[in-house]
């Protein structure tokens, strides 16, 4: 009776040992089941010892205050504040650290701006073509001084211009003024011009005893004194 219960006891322990083994768990197991976190014994980073390790993170994105002084702009570009407090909110929104503002804020000033300003200054320019073209029309159309009368208009004009700028320099100076404005050929100002230079041409000598000479613009104009 002994040994058969001996026998009896480890056939039943031969049972259990053989109901946890590791194949036989395996060979039942769902095998769409993550294992992904299985402890195999293996090394973990979270395991690993990092006593050694001073590396620190450096931290990126959008800074409390961007250092606007460290940004690198073009020669003979000045920070512009209003500029930037416009675009700030957009550079906090992308999240840009300030080596990152800083060189798009560089780009834009180096390459958009140019840009802008040329752009600016050739609609000038187209305006102020369109400006001397309408100008000469309606010069040729006026009943005053234009279509035929517009020879004797200058010639008149022109006394009245070298009589109130005497100098000669300063008279070219005001010729380019006149042509690149497109002035030169405003109607009202040519009538101007034309009757102050056509009452400096009609002025006549004085009586005897009147002081003699000839008239001055402004004596044309205000009469003269005496």
């Amino acid at each position: 009776m002994t040994t058969e219960t001996t026998q009896n006891d480890t056939s039943t322990e031969t049972a259990d040992a053989g109901a946890t083994t590791a194949l036989g768990d395996a060979a039942t197991a769902d095998t769409t089941t993550d294992t992904s976190d299985t402890d195999t014994g293996a090394v973990t980073n979270d395991d690993a010892d990092t006593s050694g390790d001073d590396t620190t993170t450096e931290v990126t994105g959008a800074p409390d205050t961007y250092d606007t002084a460290a940004w690198a702009l073009p020669d003979g570009v000045e920070f512009d504040t209003e500029g930037f407090d416009a675009v700030e909110p957009v550079l906090r929104e992308l999240n840009l650290d300030n080596d990152q503002a800083g060189k798009l804020m560089g780009a834009y000033a180096e390459k958009i701006v140019p840009m802008i300003e040329a752009r600016a200054g050739q609609k000038m320019d187209d305006a102020a073509k369109e400006l001397s073209a309408n100008l000469a029309r309606d010069l040729q159309a006026d009943p005053e001084v234009g279509g035929a009368k517009l020879k004797e208009a200058q010639a008149y004009s022109a006394k009245a211009i070298a009589a109130a700028i005497p100098d000669a320099a300063l008279r070219s100076e005001f010729s380019t003024f006149l042509n690149e404005s497109g002035l030169g050929n405003h109607p009202l100002l040519t009538r101007v011009l034309n009757v102050a230079g056509r009452a400096m041409s009609e002025a006549t000598t004085p009586p005897a005893g009147a002081g003699g000479g000839d008239k001055s613009a402004a004596e044309v104009f205000y009469g003269r004194k005496g």
